[in-house]
């Protein structure tokens, strides 16, 4: 999967590539497995448009309020 990220491509070369969403679903598994609260949040031009993006939301306890993020290719999550 990484090498399709760098290549922009998918499995079958076509695009448009949508790594946002496979980074944010293991990132909302791997929170929720120690009992994080977590959830993934989509955010689309139009629905089934193919424009948008994929995030991930944490709730943070000490906060009181649910925290946004998203990948950034390679590099470490955004978060704010």
């Amino acid at each position: 999967m990484l090498s399709w990220y760098k290549a922009q491509r998918g499995h079958d070369g076509r695009l448009p590539i949508v790594m946002c969403v496979r980074y944010t679903i293991v990132f909302v598994a791997a929170c929720e497995a120690p009992g994080m609260d977590s959830r993934c949040v989509v955010s689309a031009y139009e629905f089934n448009s193919g424009i948008g993006h994929f995030f991930a939301e944490v709730r943070v306890s000490e906060l009181d309020k649910w925290v946004l993020g998203t990948e950034l290719g390679s590099r470490v999550s955004a978060w704010w």
